[in-house]
């Protein structure tokens, strides 16, 4: 299975950034392109990937202002249906943490 383009991974995003009003980004686990971190200082995707001991794909990951996560991550198949209420349950979490 292949990786989306990130035009593709943009187009996916949107709805859940019109509706949710949350920033959504792609990260590539092996990605060489320069990323700012939570503090401003740049970084490659993969360096990120790996501050963040992720060791699979897809995760999600929820974070606050702050970079701190504030929900519990989603490590799941990528089965699209799968991981659905898992997903709904993941935002509920983030907003609540955001909302605190």
């Amino acid at each position: 299975m292949s990786t989306p383009s990130a035009a593709t991974a943009d187009l996916l995003a949107r709805p859940v950034r019109r509706r949710l009003l949350l920033g959504v980004v792609q990260v590539d686990m092996q990605g060489s392109q320069p990323l700012k971190n939570f503090q401003g200082t740049v970084t490659t995707h993969a360096q990120m990937v790996q501050s963040w001991r992720v060791k699979v794909a897809p995760t999600v990951l929820f974070f606050g202002r702050d970079g701190m996560e504030v929900a519990e991550r989603l490590t799941g198949a990528s089965l699209p249906d799968f991981c659905g209420a898992y997903l709904d349950d993941r935002l509920q979490q983030a907003r609540a943490a955001l909302r605190s």
